[in-house]
């Protein structure tokens, strides 16, 4: 099992597991643009003196400011910064949930508090859990390179890829994540900007989009392959499945899913009209 986090030493930087791997036959400067533009562009670097990881800005609550990440970044402590567009926020209070588990990866989610606001725009967060076959975004810092060439660099950029929702998998208890696998340029089916998750990776966000909006529906989590070649299996943990414990520790609560709205909508146009009808 690869876990997606960068250990940070004092003589250097050891990769633990998963930045962003493209395909070899397309410039990484699509990536990194991928990764400045939209929900992608909510994604920050988090670190303490030991770690980094990434994490996606979801709004205010309960009177702070959140950022969502992967359980497995707090193993080496809390985080104290979170750093985007160049620029570092503290980070106040680390959260994850009482049944986390680092050896199974059970609810693999986390809560980081900021002191202020960080000047991008937040994400919103979906509870769908029907999201199979539809495009994902993913977005991270960390180690980067080609899905045919092992000699992966980091150099504290965000990037971004797509790639295709497999699956939804669960392996126990509150272990549920979106499933994506990196395919060769070669075989049918690939994104333009395909790609898959590296070492830096861990808790950045992973989105799908509904209509012309990027929502959260996950977070990096671990990956098959500790090079993140063609054929890595990448697993996201799933938000619907981790909401109750999000909405209650930050306050902020998922978009209403589209069905919902539609139907609301219908609701008070029969109001109106039964309102009309009695005047």
């Amino acid at each position: 099992m690869k876990k997606t986090l960068i250990v940070v030493l004092a003589f250097g930087i050891v990769a633990q597991s998963q930045a962003i791997v493209r395909r070899h036959d397309v410039a990484d400067s699509n990536y990194l643009a991928l990764g400045n533009v939209g929900a992608s562009a909510s994604v920050g670097l988090v670190f303490n003196s030991f770690v980094s990881g990434s994490a996606t800005y979801i709004g205010f609550g309960n009177g702070s400011h959140w950022a969502l990440s992967a359980g497995h970044v707090l193993d080496f402590g809390g985080m104290n910064t979170f750093r985007i567009n160049n620029t570092n926020f503290s980070v106040n209070g680390s959260f994850r949930p009482s049944d986390y588990n680092s050896g199974t990866l059970r609810s693999d989610i986390a809560l980081l508090r900021l002191t202020t606001n960080p000047g991008v725009n937040a994400v919103g967060m979906s509870m769908r859990s029907d999201i199979t076959g539809m495009t994902s975004m993913f977005a991270g810092y960390g180690l980067s390179g080609v899905g045919n060439n092992t000699n992966l660099i980091s150099d504290n950029q965000r990037r971004a890829a797509n790639n295709t929702i497999d699956t939804f998998q669960s392996f126990g208890t509150n272990q549920n994540f979106w499933k994506t696998t990196f395919q060769n340029p070669s075989q049918s089916g690939v994104l333009p900007l395909e790609g898959t998750t590296a070492s830096g990776d861990s808790g950045g966000g992973f989105f799908f989009q509904e209509g012309n909006t990027w929502l959260l529906a996950g977070v990096t989590s671990w990956g098959t392959d500790n090079n993140s070649q063609y054929g890595d299996q990448a697993f996201f943990t799933t938000l619907h499945t981790n909401m109750d414990w999000i909405t209650q520790t930050s306050g902020i609560q998922a978009v209403p899913e589209p069905t919902t709205m539609v139907l609301s909508g219908l609701a008070l146009a029969w109001v109106a009209r039964r309102r009309r009808n009695s005047a």
